[in-house]
């Protein structure tokens, strides 16, 4: 006796049967590519002078320890944006003027903009940047006003792999401010009359930097 078919039942089976084989194999499927990362790092910098117009003095910032914020965003394989925040806490010897301040106590800071390029590699993969952006100087005691130039930065390192998420950044970077000639820093205004304790011969400014941070993947 021929066996009837039940059409419902039949169709219920090649409906799971489509579905199981429309969801991917959680076992053979990989993890999405991160397309961003943030690097919390800290590091070491030394180098900074400036060339003061009235007394000839070479007046020197003091090699410290920096922190900073490194943001990157993924344009290819091969290349990111990037934006970078870099505090440096040092003092400046301003003893060569004619100053009773000995040291000055003053922040340096470094707002930047622009790219990463990432050469072949597996586990560690080789990079160089290259950013542009500002420079400010942020003196203590608050009496002295900022100042903020133009500058940019170049750096190269590695990225070393941990894991899907997790990498450790090491890196060199060298920062150039550029002063224009007779610019003034760290100025006052006091009873209505201003003065500035350091005019500046026009130079660069360059300082340089090794930090490590760890980079989040997302």
């Amino acid at each position: 006796m021929p066996h009837r078919i039940n059409i419902s039942r039949l169709a219920a089976m090649l409906l799971a049967g489509t579905t199981v084989a429309a969801v991917p194999d959680s076992a053979s499927a990989g993890p999405a590519e991160a397309r961003f990362e943030i690097t919390p790092w800290a590091g070491y910098r030394v180098g900074g002078d400036f060339s003061e117009t009235d007394s000839d003095a070479e007046i020197e910032l003091m090699e410290s320890n920096t922190w900073g914020l490194t943001f990157n965003g993924m344009v290819r394989p091969d290349a990111e944006w990037e934006f970078l925040y870099a505090e440096q806490s040092t003092s400046l010897d301003v003893s060569g003027l004619v100053t009773p301040l000995g040291d000055l106590d003053v922040a340096v800071q470094y707002v930047q903009i622009g790219g990463t390029y990432l050469f072949d590699g597996s586990r560690a993969r080789p990079f160089i940047a290259l950013t542009i952006g500002a420079s400010r100087f942020d003196p203590k005691p608050g009496a002295f006003s900022s100042k903020t130039f133009f500058a940019g930065s170049f750096g190269g390192g590695w990225k070393i792999g941990l894991g899907d998420n997790l990498a450790l950044r090491l890196e060199g970077r060298v920062y150039s401010t550029f002063v224009d000639d007779d610019s003034s820093l760290f100025c006052e205004s006091s009873g209505g009359n201003g003065s500035c304790l350091i005019v500046l011969d026009g130079n660069l400014f360059t300082q340089w930097e090794a930090r490590a941070g760890l980079t989040v993947r997302f």
